[in-house]
């Protein structure tokens, strides 16, 4: 009823729009939607696409040689010099089907049992919710938390306890 109302200029303009719309979205970040909506299991990624940026293998192994995550001081949040090693992570997740990846958090010393098995539970999902926005699936991640009780240095001052305040990664 009210496209009868439009003459054909306006009607063709609303088109006109909406595909602009459609296509605007189509651009360099299709691929990368793509990838992280769907995921690619099993497949080559390719690693302008996935990266954002032009990634060479041997930079790819080195940052897939990095399975250690660390964190702020009471902080489960992924810092932004980590996005980059759990990127190479989930893009070998996604071209290597049949692996799963345990995610091991930890804390330092201070606070209680409970809280820091809490803390380190945080740590974890941080890292796996970080892997599933990127198209790993769920099946293929697990947590574990072990607060406080395996501690990467013993001592009892700030340079043992940032080593301590960290997540794992490990292939199963």
């Amino acid at each position: 009823m009210v496209l009868r109302q439009l003459n054909i200029s306006k009607i063709g303009l609303i088109i006109l729009c909406s595909v602009s719309l459609l296509l605007g979205g189509c651009g360099a970040n299709y691929k990368n939607r793509d990838i992280f909506r769907k995921g690619i299991h099993g497949k080559h990624v390719d690693s302008f696409a996935f990266y954002g940026e032009e990634i060479t293998p041997e930079r790819e192994k080195e940052l897939l040689a990095e399975n250690t995550i660390y964190f702020g001081y009471d902080k489960d949040e992924i810092q932004d010099r980590y996005k980059l090693v759990l990127l190479a992570h989930a893009k070998k997740m996604l071209e290597e089907p049949h692996f799963k990846l345990r995610v091991d958090g930890h804390t330092d010393e201070r606070g209680s049992a409970e809280y820091n098995i809490g803390l380190g539970e945080r740590r974890a999902k941080s890292v796996i919710r970080f892997l599933e926005f990127k198209g790993v699936r769920s099946d293929r991640l697990v947590s574990v938390s072990y607060g406080k009780e395996k501690p990467a240095s013993v001592g009892h001052k700030e340079d043992s306890w940032r080593l301590n305040r960290r997540a794992e990664l490990a292939y199963e």
